[in-house]
């Protein structure tokens, strides 16, 4: 070989170095771009993953609530009698917290509930009867061991107008008094002095008797009181 075919064969061969070094580059360089792409999308997509899912809680957590509100009450309570301040007492005014002028229906409904049911009702009878000459046209007995009432007047307003008490074959049966003490078995000083201005009756056409406060007590033999009664009551 010539030394010019050696000078020749050395540049050739140079220049070939030369160009393997350069694809050897570009290679590395393509290789990276995709590599950064990649990591690059991932990051992006899960960002917009977690900002979906934010907006979606927040959205149930302020969701209104509906309440339902119950219907008032429009239904009327049933009528009640006031048991008072002195409870249930024989008085002028009708027997405790039950007054004259009430209806039948109201006052045996809370007889009922003090006594027990009734012993005997007559049910609604010729006002001319074995409770004698009462006012209206019709009148109704209704008893309750020792203790009867009475209801009557006008047909179209026949209420609770009187009461008696006393021993019908049982004794005294519930021990009522008024709310001075008086019942059966007091005495005539007993009474005056509970009851100033009492009106006794000797005995003559009647038994034995005395008046006071809206009320009508008559004594035995021995001077105690064998009844009492209150309201306006029935003739012989």
């Amino acid at each position: 070989m010539t030394r010019r075919t050696l000078v020749a064969t050395v540049a050739a061969l140079a220049i070939l170095a030369g160009c393997g070094g350069d694809s050897d580059d570009t290679s590395t360089d393509t290789t990276q771009a995709p590599d950064a792409t990649a990591t690059s999308t991932p990051g992006s997509t899960t960002s917009t993953t977690a900002t979906s899912t934010t907006a979606t809680e927040s959205t149930e957590t302020t969701e209104p609530t509906t309440t339902t509100e119950a219907a008032p009450q429009t239904t009327a309570p049933p009528v009640t009698v006031d048991p008072g301040p002195t409870g249930f007492s024989l008085h002028g005014g009708g027997l405790g917290p039950v007054t004259f002028g009430l209806d039948a229906a109201t006052v045996t409904e809370f007889m009922g509930g003090v006594l027990g049911p009734p012993g005997s009702d007559s049910g609604w009878v010729d006002s001319f009867s074995q409770f004698g000459t009462c006012p209206g046209s019709e009148v109704r007995g209704v008893t309750y061991g020792s203790l009867q009432i009475l209801f009557g007047g006008p047909d179209d307003d026949r209420t609770f107008f009187s009461w008696a008490y006393f021993d019908q074959g049982a004794g005294d049966v519930y021990g009522l008094q008024t709310p001075e003490g008086i019942g059966l078995g007091s005495t005539r000083e007993v009474i005056d002095a509970a009851y100033p201005g009492t009106v006794f009756h000797e005995a003559d056409v009647i038994p034995a008797s005395a008046s006071f406060s809206n009320m009508w007590a008559t004594f035995d033999d021995a001077g105690v009181v064998m009844y009492i009664s209150g309201g306006s009551g029935c003739g012989e």
